[in-house]
């Protein structure tokens, strides 16, 4: 168990270079090999940071967490570019004997680190890129 003021971020990109609709279906089979906690099959195509986000889903996975999808896109929902692209999520993992805690684990896009780590959650982290 986390103490209750540890913040985990684990930061990966997921998908590299593929066109937009490539991306999105690529990184919508990664967000379902996450969101069933499966830490044996993310390999270096799925996400560049899979070692530490495989490690992270083991443990949620032994801790039986509950993951919430909280954002699924690509650099092509910002820039308009939509020929060569980088997928992005953020998924939340709690506890359901820490709800008064709030969140225990966090996989974000690595610009989303700064808004995570300012915000009073309780969380398990570590960087990835």
């Amino acid at each position: 168990m986390l103490g209750k003021r540890t913040l985990l971020v684990v930061s990966t990109d997921l998908s590299h270079y593929l066109d937009y609709a490539t991306a999105e279906r690529r990184d919508l089979a990664t967000a379902g090999t996450i969101e069933r906690l499966d830490y044996t099959t993310l390999g270096p195509n799925d996400a560049c940071g899979f070692s530490a986000l495989n490690g992270a889903l083991c443990a949620a996975s032994r801790c039986s967490w509950t993951v919430t999808r909280l954002d699924l896109r690509n650099s092509g929902d910002t820039s308009g570019e939509q020929r060569r692209v980088v997928g992005y999520g953020a998924w939340a993992f709690t506890a359901e004997s820490a709800s008064r805690l709030g969140k225990l684990a966090t996989v974000v896009a690595p610009r989303d680190v700064a808004d995570v780590a300012e915000t009073d959650t309780v969380a398990q982290s570590a960087h990835l890129s």
